[in-house]
């Protein structure tokens, strides 16, 4: 073999090699370039779900912090309109009568928006609240003789437990204020 021969066979074969080589290094390129861009829009999908999350939570937040205030809101008002209510006439005074009568049931309203938003612990709390309020307006008018669509011997009850019902009133109050906050601030309820 003559040393141009060895040198023509020398030069395909590096050649081939580099060809090769290349061709190798260019799939080896491509695999690891497409596996990074998969890892990459994994990446990307991940953290566009994590931030879907956080702001529909962002926004639950905010539903049930206005959702609650209202509850406490239309509650103040109630108490309001009772507290009038039991200054006025006893049977004269129709306009305490109607913005009592108008804030239970802005009251019950806003209780029963909480079903929306949850969680259903204070949920349950609204509920109650409410009916205490409807039960303690009930016995107010009864107690003031002006329960005309009772029939007299459940006015004479709902009269007769106007301190019960006032009492349930604000201790569902609590309930609810105390399951709300735990939604807020983690705390157990």
């Amino acid at each position: 073999m003559d040393g141009g021969l060895a040198a023509l066979y020398a030069g395909v074969i590096g050649f081939a090699g580099a060809v090769i080589g290349a061709a190798v290094g260019g799939l080896a390129s491509y695999r690891g370039a497409r596996r990074s861009a998969e890892v990459a829009a994994r990446a990307l999908a991940d953290q566009v779900a994590e931030q879907a999350r956080n702001e529909e939570a962002h926004w639950l937040r905010q539903e049930r912090r206005q959702a609650y205030g209202r509850v406490l809101t239309t509650q103040a008002a109630f108490e309001a309109a009772l507290a009038a209510l039991r200054k006025g006439d006893r049977s004269t005074d129709s306009k305490a009568i109607v913005d009592a009568m108008t804030a239970v049931r802005h009251l019950t309203n806003a209780c029963t928006e909480i079903n929306l938003f949850g969680p259903s612990g204070v949920a349950h709390d609204a509920l109650a609240l409410s009916v205490a309020a409807q039960n303690l307006l009930e016995s107010a008018l009864a107690r003031h003789g002006i329960a005309a669509g009772l029939a007299t011997d459940r006015r004479e009850v709902a009269a007769a437990r106007f301190s019960e019902w006032e009492q349930a009133c604000a201790q569902a109050l609590g309930l609810f204020i105390r399951s709300a906050r735990a939604v807020f601030l983690g705390e157990s309820p």
